[in-house]
């Protein structure tokens, strides 16, 4: 239904040009519309779910990286611990 709405939206973009087109979707927000302009017609269905599909995905590559973040930090500080253990144990040898 959003994609035909849109559709709809960007038909009528070509009517009246000064108009700026964005979508609401739910769970996302405001998504500007404006570059799925550039497409011929008989594409526009399919570039404007490339675009939702983009967005969903930036999402839950964002929330990777956070993730991967601090795991990275915690093996860091795991391996940083580890060698200066062993260097303190090599030193009170030596």
């Amino acid at each position: 239904m959003i994609q035909e709405l849109s559709i709809t939206a960007v038909e009528n973009k070509i009517l009246c040009p000064h108009l700026v087109l964005a979508v609401t979707v739910k769970g996302i927000g405001e998504v500007e519309i404006g570059e799925v302009m550039k497409t011929p017609s008989d594409r526009l269905e399919v570039s404007f779910d490339m675009k939702m599909r983009v967005i969903a995905y930036w999402k839950v590559v964002i929330q990777r990286v956070g993730d991967g973040i601090p795991l990275y930090l915690q093996f860091a500080y795991r391996n940083m611990k580890g060698f200066l253990t062993s260097y303190s144990e090599v030193n009170k040898r030596g």
